[in-house]
């Protein structure tokens, strides 16, 4: 079997490039996720987006279609919240159009052009000072407060989801896909029974355990913190994150990060703390880091780093543990919830 035939089998949406869906002119397929894929498109206006459409249910099996189309909703209520707001990717448009394909469902967000963290991870390892780790960190935890402040929780804290993009020629970073994102006081009426959303390796305790209604527990901003925490361990040393998976295993306080300053370290573990009593809220996270950044009198990225700031193959619009998009009518936040 050719590749070709084999990508046209993998993708609802092979061969999209060019169509027109209402105001949107598909061009580049970005990537593609368990339940969507992301075309770079381009607006009548001559404005450059980046589209996210939904597979459809029939060959996309791996979730129920309730989960799936209310998913998708949610994260374009959740965007619209933080229209404006630094750090976080800008919402744009959803709709739904008939094609000879069938109805397609969409979302679209402002292009970014650049690299996640999970990209610079692997290409510019040597770049990851302590100084640009503690300025990604501080930059994380900015967008994660403004997340928490208003009473909504990402779920979904990972590499992939980072962004670094150039500004008028200033490194920027940007916290993408909210598709696993709630607001946790709304939880319990959110998810079927059986049905966890978000991605394994960086799941919370708390994630797996289902509560006597058979929904798993962990959609919650203290879930963000854990998943904040293994994200520093993960720039900080690789290896040392699944120490931290061990040492929850053994029921044990998280490792320390010998390579880097005691405060940063501090922080790490004081997020993975099992006991999520223990761990600290995002304001208190932002504030330490924020000194911390202070100290070294950090305002900026270096110049120079990640030059050029071009994904080789960007697929940072997509969610890769499965993204869903909403139904023609996306309901509103109290819609879902109700």
């Amino acid at each position: 079997m050719s590749k070709q035939t084999q990508e046209r089998g993998r993708d609802t949406f092979w061969g999209m490039t060019g169509v027109r869906l209402g105001r949107y002119v598909l061009g580049q397929k970005l990537g593609e996720g368990g339940m969507a894929t992301v075309y770079k498109a381009c607006s009548v206006d001559g404005a450059d987006v980046a589209i996210k459409l939904r597979h459809r249910m029939g060959e996309a099996k791996s979730k129920p279609e309730l989960t799936s189309r209310f998913a998708f909703a949610r994260e374009s209520a959740l965007l619209k919240i933080f229209l404006g707001r630094q750090g976080i990717v800008q919402f744009i448009d959803h709709g739904s159009v008939s094609t000879d394909r069938g109805q397609i469902d969409y979302l679209v967000t402002e292009y970014l052009e650049g690299k996640t963290l999970a990209q610079v991870m692997q290409h510019h390892k040597d770049e990851l000072v302590y100084r640009v780790v503690l300025m990604t960190a501080a930059c994380v935890a900015d967008a994660l407060f403004i997340v928490h402040e208003a009473r909504v929780a990402h779920l979904d804290i990972k590499p992939e989801n980072i962004i670094f993009v150039r500004e008028h020629g200033i490194v920027r970073l940007k916290l993408i896909d909210f598709g696993c994102g709630c607001q946790p006081m709304n939880v319990p009426r959110l998810t079927p029974p059986g049905v966890l959303l978000g991605t394994p390796t960086t799941f919370a305790p708390a994630q797996l355990v289902r509560d006597e209604d058979g929904r798993f527990k962990g959609r919650d901003h203290p879930t963000d913190i854990f998943q904040f925490g293994i994200l520093l361990y993960q720039l900080a040393d690789p290896e040392l994150s699944l120490d931290v998976l061990k040492a929850l295993i053994r029921k044990s306080d998280p490792p320390s990060l010998p390579a880097f300053p005691d405060a940063f370290s501090d922080i790490a573990r004081a997020c993975c703390k099992i006991d999520i009593s223990l761990r600290p809220k995002m304001s208190e996270v932002r504030d330490k880091l924020s000194r911390l950044r202070s100290q070294h009198i950090l305002q900026d990225f270096p110049p120079n780093f990640c030059i050029p700031l071009v994904a080789e193959t960007c697929t940072s619009h997509v969610q890769q543990n499965g993204t869903t998009i909403p139904d023609e009518h996306t309901p509103s936040l109290h819609e879902i919830d109700s």
